[in-house]
């Protein structure tokens, strides 16, 4: 089974760039595996179309019937805890948004990135995986905004239930350049459509500081190496250096606790109109 480190931080940050710039670099002498490079006998796309059918109830389309929905069982079957948060949390997320069952896009892309982790699980190499998109990116859809634990404690019990990867490469950035990002992409997501500016780059702020705490618990409770990179940084610094982490993911003694001693500086919440006033571009974000 090989080992494997997982990516987080905020959309549009530059997370899926370097994974593929990482891709096209990758070789077989590599001690590393990008997570693509892992073969399945079925695309997950089909899979996952095949398993909201069955949850709809609706006929299976010919030439889906072979589809082997097994490496979802594993996943669940090995982690019990997890799955139990997830649906005593997903029935109280947000239902309808642009008129759309938001809760059935939202285990979508979780049942997405299960069967992309149990089946690199499941891969026989000794190398180190690189997976763009895990558990620890998806960390929102498990936590009940309705608890009465606070946030540390409900990551904290989040956390023990989940195996965390050999290492975490934190993408960290500045709120602007996060948003211009973010504008520039072909698809927006369903839940941050027909937002005000004031709302969405509050909830791109939230989504940032919610990532970065998680990465101080990962590091400082269960720790796991972090690898901060900054957003500035070029394509080709940020492979270098997850690269170079990965090389040294064996000698655990060269890890420094996160956060680092040096943050970006990025924006908080009490400060949002210092942000908004210079980013005028996002009055037409939802446009595009």
């Amino acid at each position: 089974m090989p080992k494997y480190i997982e990516f987080i931080g905020p959309s549009a940050i530059g997370k899926t760039t370097v994974y593929n710039f990482l891709k096209t670099k990758h070789t077989t002498t590599d001690k590393w595996i990008p997570a693509d490079k892992i073969s399945t006998d079925i695309s997950i796309r089909r899979k996952l179309k095949n398993i909201i059918k069955k949850i709809l109830n609706h006929k299976t389309v010919a030439g889906y019937q072979n589809i082997n929905t097994k490496i979802l069982e594993r996943f669940t079957e090995n982690n019990p805890g997890l799955m139990e948060i997830l649906w005593q949390t997903l029935p109280f997320k947000q239902k309808e948004i642009n008129g759309k069952d938001f809760r059935i896009h939202s285990l979508l892309i979780l049942i997405r990135r299960f069967i992309k982790i149990q089946s690199l699980k499941e891969f026989d190499s000794t190398k180190y995986c690189i997976l763009d998109e895990g558990v620890l990116q998806s960390i929102s859809y498990f936590l009940d905004k309705t608890s009465s634990l606070s946030f540390e404690e409900r990551i904290s019990k989040l956390f023990d239930n989940i195996e965390m990867p050999d290492g975490v490469v934190f993408f960290d950035g500045n709120i602007n350049v996060i948003t211009e990002r973010y504008r520039l992409r072909k698809k927006i997501l369903p839940h941050d459509k027909n937002l005000s500016v004031a709302e969405f780059t509050e909830s791109k702020m939230r989504d940032l500081e919610i990532k970065r705490k998680c990465c101080e618990i990962i590091s400082a409770k269960k720790g796991t190496p972090v690898l901060h990179l900054s957003g500035a940084e070029s394509i080709q610094a940020k492979a270098g250096k997850i690269i170079a982490f990965i090389d040294a993911l064996d000698k655990p003694d060269q890890f420094k606790p996160y956060p680092p001693n040096k943050r970006i500086g990025v924006a908080t919440i009490n400060n949002l109109k210092k942000v908004i006033a210079p980013i005028p571009f996002i009055i037409n974000l939802f446009d595009l």
